[in-house]
């Protein structure tokens, strides 16, 4: 378990908003430009991982430099990333909103025409993320934001997000999802 975090870098944690397996996500302040975030937290531990701490720590760069590339009004914006006192963070866009899964669990059901704007938003961001050689591999509810207020959909990015050096190593490319003109 994670001791309670007050700091990552010079970001003010403000409150948590959720626990994964690697990290939490918190809600904090961006003191310099007075901004809030979300400031999504790993520890660097081999314990259940099965990956050795480097193996963990550039896994932790890639995801950070693999999110940092991707512009897409369906993928929350990357802002940062560092290490301090070997807590390692990732801070970007928050989004207020819950999640697909929590909504799923309190009983929200969406009509036809909001569940394809979903899919559809989501198979855009992925085959964004595709094109550049970028593979989530935790695609689910849970890591799926709708925002409270009427905007599109953004995801939530996963330590699992991998840039690949060859395109031919992509494991699934959305194709059937884009839009025809």
């Amino acid at each position: 378990m994670m001791p309670t975090v007050t700091k990552a870098g010079r970001y003010e944690i403000v409150g948590e908003l959720g626990r994964g397996a690697m990290g939490v996500v918190y809600k904090a302040m961006d003191p310099v430009i007075g901004r809030t975030v979300a400031v999504k937290t790993i520890r660097l531990s081999e314990e259940g991982t099965g990956l050795s701490r480097p193996e963990l720590l550039t896994r932790f760069q890639t995801e950070a430099r693999a999110a940092g590339l991707l512009t897409h009004p369906n993928i929350v914006v990357v802002f940062d990333a560092g290490e301090e006192d070997g807590l390692y963070y990732i801070t970007m866009e928050l989004v207020e909103g819950k999640s697909l899964q929590a909504l799923l669990d309190d009983g929200h059901g969406f009509p036809l025409p909001r569940t394809l704007r979903i899919m559809e938003q989501t198979c855009s961001a992925l085959q964004f993320a595709h094109e550049r050689n970028v593979i989530h591999r935790d695609i689910k509810p849970a890591n799926l934001m709708l925002p409270s207020r009427s905007r599109t959909l953004a995801r939530r990015r996963s330590c699992s997000s991998e840039r690949c050096s060859k395109p031919r190593t992509l494991w699934a490319r959305p194709a059937i999802c884009r839009r025809n003109k």
